[in-house]
């Protein structure tokens, strides 16, 4: 029983390491790709604008009184 202890311990603490490890290089990897891409990055686009329901609202209403 307490070998069986010990042992469940041990894989347990290995599971743990091996999660943690890739989690360290899985987190460098994203970084040195993010970096990686801005290299190409051109801010060509259009503008954001967030989704306002005020302003939907006036251009439902605008729209519907000039027709």
């Amino acid at each position: 029983m307490t070998i069986g202890f010990y042992a469940l311990i041990w894989v347990t603490f290995g599971i743990l390491m091996c999660m943690d490890t890739m989690e360290c290089f899985l987190h460098s990897l994203r970084l040195h790709w993010v970096e990686f891409q801005n290299k190409f990055y051109k801010g060509d686009g259009y503008k954001y604008v967030p989704l306002s329901y005020k302003s939907y609202i006036m251009e439902k209403k605008s729209s519907s009184s000039t027709v």
